[in-house]
Formats: C-alpha cells, sequence, structure tokens
C-alpha cells in the first residue's frame, strides 16, 4: 500500500505541474481553436488532479486501518482513471509542445521610413527596419 501512496504523489504532482504548465505557456492564445483546447486539457489534468487526491485519500485510510491492507477495488478504480486522464493530458500537452517548436512563426513585418534630404542634398534616405525592433527601442530607450 506504501507503493499506492508513492504512486498517488508522483503522479499527482505531474498532473498539476501540467495544469500550471498548460496555463503559462498557452494562455491567452491566439487562435480560438488552441483556446477550446487549451481549456478542455486542463480540465483532464485537474479532473486528473481529483482523482489522484481521491486515489491518496482512500489509501490512507485502507492502511489506517490496517497497515498490512492491500489493494481494495476503490483504490483501483480511482488509480485506472486518475492514470488514464493524466495519459490523456499529457499526450496532449506533448502534442501542444510539439505544435509549437514545428509551427513557425510568421516573417517580422518591416518598417520603412523616408527621411528628407539635408539641405544642398540632392535625394533622401530610405530606411528599412524590423517594426519589432522599432517598438522595442521606443518601449526600452
Amino acid at each position: 500500500m506504501d507503493k499506492i501512496l508513492d504512486f498517488a504523489k508522483w503522479t499527482l504532482t505531474l498532473a498539476i505541474a501540467v495544469v500550471f504548465y498548460l496555463q503559462s505557456t498557452f494562455l491567452p492564445p491566439q487562435h480560438g481553436p488552441l483556446f477550446a483546447f487549451v481549456v478542455v486539457l486542463m480540465l483532464v489534468a485537474a479532473i486528473s488532479v481529483l482523482l489522484g487526491v481521491a486515489v491518496y485519500m482512500r489509501a490512507t485510510k485502507v492502511l489506517a486501518g490496517n497497515a498490512k491492507a492491500g489493494f481494495d477495488d476503490l483504490v483501483r478504480m480511482l488509480g485506472f482513471w486518475h492514470s488514464l486522464f493524466l495519459l490523456v493530458a499529457l499526450t496532449g500537452t506533448a502534442g501542444l509542445f510539439v505544435w509549437q517548436l514545428v509551427d513557425r512563426p510568421a516573417a517580422p513585418a518591416r518598417c520603412e521610413m523616408e527621411l528628407p534630404p539635408a539641405a544642398g542634398a540632392g535625394a533622401g534616405v530610405r530606411l528599412s527596419f524590423d517594426c519589432s525592433a522599432a517598438v522595442a527601442a521606443v518601449v526600452n530607450p
């Protein structure tokens, strides 16, 4: 039964980490369907967390009643569903992670600026630069 407690501790920690990773990495989303997918994955991971807590609570109750107790059916069922929901959440999170690596961002927008000619000079100067660099220079001089 001690192994069940260890299992519940480690998988519960992993499920909580998935919830926080999804929230910090993928929200707020840039696409509507991505938002729905991330929210569903967070709900699946949250259900896994609740089932993990239930596994831990039931296992400690059974263990407190009898130090040499084995698995009971409720612990097995809760552990199965906790593992299944955790596996679905981890698989979806891995898919999002790979998608984030493979999805190439669009080329940065180019800004252009034309400086008027100096007195007595023939032509002005045309500058072309990355717009995000200009914004960063204005925000952080």
